[in-house]
Order: structure tokens, then C-alpha cells, then sequence
């Protein structure tokens, strides 16, 4: 059993990296929503709720939102295409952000956040924010749970501001994701 929330500290840099792939940083700085770009690429999406909890915010995520709001929503999941995980994804939705929302932002369900977010023209993203996970990070746990090859993957996060509120959301692209895949497929013509 794994304790949530999972720590997604790390080295974030808000810069294209010399290291990165064309298709990783096509993925890593997709400005618009990644669950739309999900389902685009296979024929079944699915979300897998991990953890749904209310909590504090960290003094670090709170700098990162610009707020002095303490509470927030904290959601943890696995966003699966075609049966294959894809991404682990950790949103931080502070309490006010929920009540402007009339509260749909806190029954989600298995129902993907970005599909409800994304809805809304007015939304904007802040700089998106990348770091590389290895298996010495606590994300390997899930890595592991899932039965996945050693985590050595990058992840992205940003703030996004939604009817003048922020939401954090943090994603890790898993072992054998699209991120990968679709890499190994244009090495393969």
C-alpha cells in the first residue's frame, strides 16, 4: 500500500533541454490539454483514481500557486489508453478554485480533469515545468505497482488559471508510454 500524497519534488526547469527528443518535448509542452491528446491516440481512455483527499498545501505548492489559501483538493491518477498506463497525473485544486466551480471540480469521479478544465475558453497555463524521474524517486513505487519497466521518465508541471482561480498539476509520463513509443516508431521507418 502506497502512502498518498506521493512527493513530486525534484529539479523542475522551465527550458527545452538539449537532451530531449523532438517528441518528448512535443508532449512535455503541449499548451493544451493532454487527455484530449490521449484520446486521440488510442481508441479507449480510462482514469484510475488513486487518491481523493482534501489537505494542506505544502509552503512549497503554495509559492508555486501564488496563495494564501492553506486547503485544497488533492487528486492522484493513472490515466490509461487502450488498457496501457500512460501517466501518472497529481492535481492540487485550492478550495476556493472548487466553490467559483459550483463543486464539479470536486466530484470528478473517474472522470479526467482535464476534459472538465478544458471546456472553459477562458483557461490559461502558466510556463510549464520538467524534470526527470529515475528509480530512486518515490513515483518508482507506482512504476512498480503497475508492473512497469524501471522509471526513468520525464514529468511536467504547471499552474493553470481557470475563471481567475490556480490548479498545480503535475504529470509523469510512465515506462512505455506514447512519450516512448511514438519515438521507437519513427525509429522503426
Amino acid at each position: 500500500m502506497l502512502d498518498y500524497p506521493l512527493s513530486l519534488d525534484n529539479n523542475w526547469f522551465d527550458i527545452v533541454l538539449d537532451e530531449l527528443t523532438e517528441i518528448e518535448s512535443n508532449w512535455l509542452f503541449e499548451t493544451s490539454s493532454l487527455t484530449a491528446r490521449l484520446k486521440l491516440n488510442s481508441r479507449y481512455f480510462e482514469v484510475k483514481v488513486l487518491s481523493e483527499i482534501i489537505q494542506d498545501l505544502t509552503m512549497s505548492q503554495a509559492n508555486i500557486l501564488k496563495t494564501d489559501i492553506q486547503t485544497a483538493l488533492f487528486r492522484e491518477v493513472v490515466l490509461y489508453c487502450d488498457g496501457k498506463p500512460q501517466v501518472y497525473a497529481q492535481s492540487w485544486i485550492p478550495l476556493r478554485t472548487q466553490q467559483k466551480q459550483n463543486n464539479e471540480l470536486m466530484s470528478l469521479g473517474t472522470k479526467p480533469l482535464g476534459e472538465q478544465i478544458f471546456k472553459d475558453p477562458s483557461i490559461k497555463r502558466n510556463t510549464i515545468e520538467i524534470a526527470k524521474f529515475d528509480s530512486a524517486h518515490p513515483i518508482a513505487n507506482v512504476v512498480n505497482m503497475l508492473g512497469l519497466a524501471p522509471l526513468n521518465c520525464w514529468g511536467r508541471r504547471s499552474v493553470l488559471t481557470l475563471a481567475q482561480q490556480k490548479l498545480l498539476v503535475c504529470e509523469i509520463f510512465l515506462p512505455g508510454s506514447f512519450i516512448e513509443t511514438k519515438a521507437s516508431e519513427l525509429n522503426l521507418d
